[in-house]
């Protein structure tokens, strides 16, 4: 495995495209530190959605899906 020099998470105030961060309120420890981090992208919204684990895409999809359609709408209506 090949990782990135410098590593990707010091580059994330250089991320300048709208970013969407979903997480479950049950999560791993981790994945909070890691939302921390993702706070440097200028424009990253984040989502918490009760009840969920870390495996959104199979326990929430339809939750999921709803929150993704209206970030793309939202950022679309910044263009």
């Amino acid at each position: 495995m090949i990782w990135p020099q410098p590593p990707a998470i010091e580059q994330l105030e250089k991320i300048a495209v709208p970013t969407l961060f979903m997480y479950g309120t049950v999560e791993w420890d981790d994945m909070h530190l890691i939302a921390q981090e993702f706070k440097r992208i200028p424009r990253v919204a984040f989502v918490e959605i009760a009840g969920a684990d870390h495996m959104l895409p199979l326990t929430h999809p339809q939750e999921m899906a709803s929150h993704i359609q209206s970030f793309l709408a939202a950022t679309e209506d910044e263009s």
